[in-house]
């Protein structure tokens, strides 16, 4: 095994299960979330060499891993059907199912939002980037991030009103 397969499986390791759950959230399905997954790091594999001039790892593998969602979704004119697969429920407790039911309305939610708050709902909210982060990640100013995040609390505010409405 040469060194860029072992870095390739040091980066898997390290931030896969990262890179996998942005995937499922960005494209909504599990499938089409491994393709992107596995594609992103084919990706990350083929552009090693230019590991040095990368200040920070893991958002340059986020920015690839969006980059591939986005391709995905154009090339094969997905759309999403609001569904989510939930693989760890393993009791059916009463705390469990509400967590899971809970979890779900989120998702759905979130999968409701615009591709643009979507975004910066995910990296803020979910991967814990910061807002200069999330900036220099998607290439938009960071009054942009911020009126996205804004904009997309409130969205998600009146989405999950109308949600526990009913």
């Amino acid at each position: 095994m040469d060194d860029n397969e072992q870095l390739l499986r040091k980066l898997m390791k390290e931030y896969g299960d990262d890179i996998l759950r942005l995937c499922i959230i960005y494209m909504n399905d599990y499938h089409t979330a491994e393709d992107a997954w596995q594609e992103t790091f084919v990706r990350v594999y083929k552009n090693l060499n230019r590991l040095s001039e990368i200040s920070s790892i893991k958002p340059w593998i986020c920015r690839i891993a969006i980059n591939t969602c986005r391709t995905l979704q154009r090339k094969t004119a997905y759309r999403r059907h609001n569904e989510l697969i939930i693989d760890d429920l393993t009791e059916d407790t009463h705390s469990d199912i509400t967590l899971c039911e809970n979890h779900l309305s989120i998702s759905k939610a979130i999968d409701q939002l615009s591709s643009k708050l979507k975004e910066v709902i995910i990296l803020h909210y979910l991967h814990d980037f910061s807002v200069n982060d999330i900036s220099s990640l998607l290439g938009i100013r960071t009054g942009t991030v911020l009126v996205r995040l804004q904009r997309g609390r409130e969205k998600l505010k009146e989405i999950l009103k109308e949600d526990f409405a009913s």
